[in-house]
């Protein structure tokens, strides 16, 4: 049966719905009894960082999986996006009537003007060594927005420590921890 709740997971361009930080929200919400959305884009190949045709092309290819997913049918939505899934995410919301909930991992740049003015962003989490977006800036957007910022110390994009497993899974840990506590 059709829940009244959908998660629905944005992945990055490297960072796939099948690696811990979306595979264990999926895990968390689906629990919970929210329908699962995990969305891809295949088809579009960049090197860099992604421009303005990139995003539109993610944007069309978006919207195509939430309209065969009925996203609009639904009363509330989760969106979990991680990396260059951040600025999809911000623009989703604004083109459905669904009520969204948003956490952020790893937001680039692009997402920042998405999150402008939102109340309901449950969090945004970044590592203070992010090479995509510089970890003041977001911090001082955060606490200009009454944003919750969750940081980890010296790791970076993916949130992973190199050269210590136990400190990446404990990261993912406490990212699990977030979800558990919105769902």
């Amino acid at each position: 049966m059709k829940s009244k709740k959908l998660l629905v997971l944005f992945p990055g361009k490297r960072y796939s719905c099948d690696l811990p930080l979306l595979y264990f929200a999926e895990c968390v919400y689906r629990d919970a009894g929210y329908d699962i959305l995990r969305l891809s884009y295949p088809e579009i190949e960049f090197e860099g960082n992604p421009g303005k045709e990139v995003y539109e092309k993610i944007q069309k290819s978006v919207m195509m999986q939430a309209k065969k997913a009925k996203l609009d049918s639904y009363e509330e939505a989760v969106f979990i996006s991680k990396s260059m899934g951040t600025v999809a995410a911000g623009w989703l919301e604004t083109k459905t009537e669904t009520k969204v909930r948003q956490i952020y991992l790893t937001p680039l740049a692009e997402t920042l003007p998405y999150m402008k003015g939102k109340k309901n962003i449950s969090a945004v989490v970044q590592g203070t060594a992010d090479k995509w977006l510089d970890p003041e800036v977001l911090d001082a957007f955060c606490r200009e927005e009454g944003l919750r910022l969750v940081r980890f110390r010296n790791v970076g994009h993916r949130l992973e420590a190199k050269g210590d497993i136990q400190k990446s899974i404990r990261n993912f840990a406490k990212v699990a921890a977030l979800y558990q506590e919105d769902a």
